[in-house]
């Protein structure tokens, strides 16, 4: 496998699987299987057949795996994660075969990708108000929200860009201000 372009969201509250899946189908993403597990050594593994509300899958089990298939790329899936009453949700895929997303910063050649990715996260947000919180991107990042944005903005690694709520959380260090707009959103993209 090639490096993974990673988005991860940062959510107020757990989203419905008919969320996730309208936010996935965009891309030509379907979801094939899932796992629900206690941890990320893969404790206590089961396989979940058709779930009912993801909140209360996710009070049993902290972490719920997606493996997908993918129209347009050798291999994608999503996860979900409890953080305390929050959720993360993270989707990824592999850049393989799709060199222009394998980069470090956004280029003329990957905007494009970029700018749907920000309209799916703003279509989200408008879609489910109250929902969303943050959203960071890139390629084989490092990334942990335990429910502090700015020490998971600062702690952060191989973030190319940053969708925040206007008046939240302080703009990443090395990030510029690519769009702030009236949907309350405002965007960053790394400049370094």
């Amino acid at each position: 496998m090639a490096a993974v372009l990673e988005v991860h969201l940062m959510l107020r509250k757990c989203p419905e699987l008919w969320t996730i899946q309208r936010l996935i189908r965009g891309y030509g993403i379907t979801t094939r299987s899932l796992v629900s597990m206690d941890s990320w050594q893969f404790d206590n593994p089961q396989p979940v057949e058709m779930p009912g509300p993801l909140t209360e899958l996710l009070a049993r089990h902290p972490i719920l795996v997606a493996e997908c298939a993918a129209v347009a790329f050798r291999a994608a899936g999503w996860h979900l994660e409890r953080a305390g009453a929050e959720a993360i949700f993270t989707a990824w895929v592999d850049t393989f075969g799709h060199p222009q997303l394998d980069r470090d910063r956004i280029t003329a050649e990957n905007r494009s990708c970029y700018a749907a990715i920000y309209r799916s996260i703003a279509l989200l947000a408008r879609g489910a108000p109250g929902m969303f919180l943050a959203a960071g991107i890139g390629v084989e990042t490092v990334f942990d929200y335990q429910g502090d944005l700015d020490r998971a903005i600062e702690s952060a690694q191989n973030m190319t860009a940053w969708i925040l709520g206007l008046g939240g959380a302080a703009p990443p260090d090395g990030f510029a201000v690519r769009r702030s707009g009236a949907d309350g959103l405002c965007i960053y993209e790394k400049t370094l």
